[in-house]
């Protein structure tokens, strides 16, 4: 049998809570001093609301049982959501009359009307209650979301075949081999000190901080590799490579609304946000060497690790992971990969204030709050993309462990220049920042 397309919906709008209008001291009631509906007016619409949702998938017969035998299934899949609501009630304006609407034993009585509910959505969709608020316009380029798409798709790529599931259980019966593989951090580690023990009185913050990052930091993860590279078996195994980026946009605006005697000025808040995640699963044999990360695709990756300086410019573009996307991965069969796409929009209206406009006979006594909103929500599954290099999402230095390697790499390289290299406490700390001495 084939895979069949399928086409599902559900959800509905219904009308929102309405605005009803009231009335003290109000034609054939004046004097009374008490709230009643103002008659002959009904109460007003305010919008319809609730969600609308539709899929788009594909229908796979004998789903269970082909998942039971280990298949997995990357069809493409396309999901909607439209939501309108109200998200707090509030009140409408009430309007006083300026002058008495009339004089009881000497009394004057002013007409005072309110609307009580949702004014602020009645108002925003322009006094039609029979449509949902309006759904909001999206802020973030679709280039952008192109780029995310390309920079996730080619961290996935570089990761397959990795060899970065530690396991070094075979070792234990070749002793040398294993200590062979610890004595290279050590010696590291003792050398450092070794090298760097009278510098390090004159080392400052700058120069400490990537002491740690580059240098103490990177050997206790080689020993972490190798002591949890112990706890694995070797054999047939399926690997999950993953990686998950996304982008958030957000505008404010304003603009009026009203009737003819009223004018309500309203907040708009835009939020856009947009989530990619990407995953592809391989299957091979996994053996000592691929646990410990020493794989070919590691191998053909190392002369760009080596070069002094690669990883600033892979803070930027996704270079790195362009190489190591295209590096051969003997042994893996790919089972299958994906890439989804979630984005969700939203428009937030809120009241922030109401003033009269002048009309002849009317001040504004209370003003109209409350607020309302409108939600896109979608989810795209398909191919994962092709690698290629772009300029990362977060090179802004949102991190903050990346705005203080930026700031300790300047520091220490301006101390360098405008010293000659004499202030410098000349501390050596891994190929990664070779030539600051």
């Amino acid at each position: 049998m084939s895979e069949i397309m399928r086409q599902r919906s559900r959800g509905s709008l219904i009308p929102g809570q309405p605005v009803d209008i009231i009335v003290k001291n109000g034609p054939g009631a004046c004097g009374l001093n008490t709230w009643a509906p103002y008659n002959p007016y009904t109460p007003l619409q305010s919008c319809m609301v609730g969600t609308l949702e539709s899929m788009s998938d594909v229908v796979v017969p004998r789903f269970k049982r082909q998942s039971r035998s280990g298949k997995f299934f990357f069809n493409s899949m396309s999901h909607e959501k439209v939501i309108s609501a109200i998200d707090q009630v509030g009140h409408g304006y009430q309007r006083h009359g300026i002058g008495p609407n009339c004089n009881i034993g000497g009394v004057n009585f002013f007409e005072d009307v309110a609307f009580e509910g949702p004014q602020l959505a009645y108002f925003v969709n322009g006094g039609n209650g029979s449509i949902p608020i309006a759904s909001p316009v999206a802020i973030i380029d679709e280039d952008d979301i192109r780029r995310l798409v390309i920079e996730v798709a080619t961290k996935v790529r570089a990761e397959r075949g990795s060899g970065n599931q530690n396991n070094l259980f075979e070792s234990l019966a070749e002793s040398r081999k294993t200590l062979a593989m610890f004595s290279g951090p050590i010696r590291y580690l003792f050398s450092f000190f070794k090298k760097n023990g009278k510098r390090m009185k004159m080392m400052g913050p700058a120069e400490a901080w990537l002491a740690y990052r580059y240098g103490l930091k990177p050997f206790v993860s080689d020993v972490t590799t190798i002591i949890d590279g112990l706890a694995k078996p070797v054999g047939v195994r399926r690997e999950t490579s993953r990686d998950s980026k996304n982008i958030r946009e957000t505008e404010e605006s304003s603009f009026t609304c009203g009737d003819s005697v009223a004018t309500v000025t309203v907040s708009k808040l835009t939020t856009d946000t947009v989530i990619v995640r990407g995953m592809a699963i391989d299957e091979h044999v996994a053996n000592l060497r691929d646990n410990l990360g020493l794989s070919t695709k590691n191998l053909f990756t190392v002369p760009w690790e080596l070069i002094p300086f690669s990883f600033v410019l892979d803070w930027f573009v996704s270079a790195g992971d362009f190489l190591k996307a295209y590096a051969p991965t003997p042994g893996f069969k790919t089972i299958g990969s994906c890439i989804t796409t979630e984005r969700t929009t939203s428009a937030l209206y809120t009241a922030i204030a109401t003033t009269a406009t002048g009309l002849p006979g009317y001040s504004i006594v209370r003003p109209v709050s409350g607020a309302c909103s409108s939600t896109i929500w979608s989810k795209v599954r398909g191919q994962l993309a092709q690698p290629g290099i772009v300029i990362r999402s977060n090179f802004r230095f949102s991190s903050l462990t990346r705005t203080a390697d930026a700031l300790a790499l300047l520091s220490v390289v301006a101390q360098s220049f405008f010293s000659g290299g004499g202030a410098s406490s000349g501390i050596s700390i891994g190929s990664k920042i070779t030539g600051l001495k």
